[in-house]
């Protein structure tokens, strides 16, 4: 969950319980996502002029990982947690394998498919289901439009048919 102006937070179910800073800054930190076994907090921070996509393990510690590569965001976790998916800044689809070590230096990200993204379309543009299949939230690019006619200096048309 993102608080404007205060971070990033983690929200216990029992109210009792006081939130948790995992990320402080503003707006910066978004579209945050808990690994399924909870090791691992998955987040969106645009701070370098685009946003990024990075992992942290939780409980934090000093630790912090930078999954995507030339911008990325909105990352979603396969069913199993050994995937981690995002949307990289040129509209493809990618996964990052979870590195068994424990440590994301070294993780390539694999480009699975390109999402034709309309430039109106905010929100949660794909997620995955339990068995792996995606859906994603886009236009159809194929659609015929119909050819506009144009007539210009039209009234001499007019006028000869008389």
């Amino acid at each position: 969950m993102t608080v404007l102006g205060s971070g990033l937070w983690s929200y216990p179910v029992d109210a009792r319980q006081k939130p948790t800073l995992i990320q402080p800054g503003g707006a910066d930190s978004f579209q945050s996502e808990f690994s399924p076994d909870g090791h691992w907090l998955a987040y969106a921070l645009a701070s370098s002029g685009h946003s990024e996509v990075y992992v942290e393990p939780v409980p934090a510690t000093s630790d912090v990982f930078q999954v995507s590569t030339n911008g990325g965001s909105e990352p979603h976790w396969g069913r199993d947690g050994r995937e981690l998916f995002y949307l990289t800044q040129d509209h493809w689809l990618a996964a990052a394998a979870v590195p068994a070590s424990g440590t994301w230096d070294r993780t390539v990200p694999t480009r699975l498919f390109r999402v034709p993204i309309p430039e109106t379309l905010s929100g949660s543009v794909y997620s995955v289901s339990r068995s792996g299949e995606f859906a994603v939230n886009t236009v159809q690019s194929n659609q015929t439009i119909p050819p506009v006619e144009v007539v210009v200096n039209w009234t001499p048309l007019v006028s000869a048919k008389r």
